[in-house]
């Protein structure tokens, strides 16, 4: 079998958004266990919307770059803001951007198609490829490949690291309005019945995606996020850790999800008890949502034991989640964190807030001594209390590591892949 596959990510190095971990390591094992990937990622990334870093792909990968011919996220940004102003002025508060859903179908990096579709249709035919991977989102990598796989006759595989959010509607703001919804449906449609492998990240999503779209139910597959196993020299043991007891939170805060502000409220609490206060404790933060986190710890009077940072390189952010304590989680339900799974194979434990459901099943597994508990400041207040005193009585039960990775480690999910693809092509 010709073992030469098409990935289409704009989410690649030097790309940093954490949409890239799972590509970069597909990429990576595929390469390893005798398969040639050919990345085609964005020469032209929209800035205003992803974060570009310092890092090169992998030398021994080919990786082509084609252009977004139009990014028009900070304009309708700008755009929006004008028109919510104005609406204010006459008491009427818009809470989507909808110039975004009249214009940017299937969403705001539907500039890509053109240039990628013509450039990976020569690929194709050049280098004799006979699979189409399309990294989702954004969707409108779906698309190309929708479009690849009706010219080639190829066999094309759709991998949803997030669901489309018509579908699934997961967070406290207003749904899309029903003319959107009803595009996503037809678009959906479309490439899921032209697809032959699509990849979701959880058994939960893929309960609800069977559910929306009965017809999926032979061909949908779970590849979970999983942990980049060369990086358990990370692994951290409990002597390392600073000196203040300190529970970590790395990367997107989910404030639309849920209530964000339980945690900080519980902090507030037992730093007004005398519980914490800066010489003994510190809450870290690295993300995009620093700003709105120093907003609530100078509001709750909270900021000096609050530090919120903003996003850093992963090797400079892995150090800080081994030396502390216990890391803050939180999920937005049906999908699973990349944050769960770094948490555990790094040997840290959760105090996580979340209900009951696969993610819950995995950490009571795996992390023996982390707290799952309700999104509730008398529970978390315990938790942290708890938690504190059993670390200092030298309590903290190891993660079952070495058994975690071996199921859920990036080359583990990717060799699981290879294997659908490999028994998909058969036939």
């Amino acid at each position: 079998m010709n073992k030469r596959i098409l990935m289409i990510c704009y989410y690649y190095p030097p790309l940093v958004d954490v949409g890239h971990k799972r590509s970069l390591s597909f990429s990576k094992y595929f390469k390893k266990h005798g398969w040639e990937p050919f990345i085609v990622t964005v020469k032209n990334p929209d800035k205003r919307f992803c974060m570009v870093g310092k890092k090169n792909p992998p030398e021994d990968i080919n990786v082509y770059y084609t252009y977004s011919l139009v990014n028009l996220y900070g304009i309708l940004g700008k755009a929006n803001a004008l028109i919510y102003k104005l609406f204010r002025l006459i008491n009427i508060k818009l809470k989507r951007n909808y110039l975004i859903d009249f214009f940017c179908i299937p969403d705001i990096f539907f500039g890509w198609i053109f240039h990628t579709t013509l450039y990976c249709l020569k690929l194709i035919r050049s280098h004799n490829i006979n699979i189409i991977y399309c990294s989702c989102p954004p969707y409108s990598a779906a698309i190309i490949g929708t479009i690849l796989k009706i010219i080639t006759k190829k066999k094309l595989i759709i991998d949803f690291r997030d669901p489309i959010p018509s579908d699934v509607h997961v967070w406290n703001i207003p749904p899309p309005p029903t003319f959107r919804k009803k595009i996503d449906k037809i678009i959906a449609d479309w490439f899921f019945k032209k697809c032959d492998i699509f990849l979701i990240t959880s058994m939960e999503l893929k309960e609800i995606y069977v559910k929306i779209y009965p017809h999926l139910k032979d061909k949908i597959y779970v590849i979970y996020n999983g942990y980049e196993s060369c990086h358990k020299k990370n692994i951290s043991k409990q002597k390392f850790k600073n000196k203040k007891f300190t529970i970590i939170y790395v990367g997107n805060y989910y404030f639309g999800y849920g209530n964000p502000e339980f945690f900080f409220y519980a902090l507030s609490y037992l730093k007004e008890k005398n519980y914490i206060n800066r010489n003994n404790f510190q809450f870290l933060y690295y993300g995009t949502d620093s700003n709105k986190i120093k907003n609530i710890a100078k509001r709750l009077d909270i900021g000096d034991i609050v530090l919120a940072n903003s996003f850093k390189e992963y090797d400079y952010i892995v150090d800080h989640i081994r030396k502390s304590h216990f890391q803050l989680l939180r999920i937005a339900r049906p999908m699973i964190s990349t944050k769960l799974f770094e948490g555990i194979a790094l040997n840290i434990p959760f105090i996580a807030p979340i209900n009951d459901g696969e993610a819950a099943e995995i950490i009571r597994k795996y992390s023996p001594s982390s707290y799952i508990i309700k999104e509730d400041i008398q529970e978390i207040s315990k938790a942290i209390i708890d938690a504190k005193r059993r670390y200092e009585n030298g309590e903290i039960k190891e993660n079952k590591v070495n058994e975690f990775l071996k199921e859920f480690s990036r080359e583990s999910q990717a060799l699981k892949l290879i294997k659908i693809i490999e028994d998909i092509s058969k036939n």
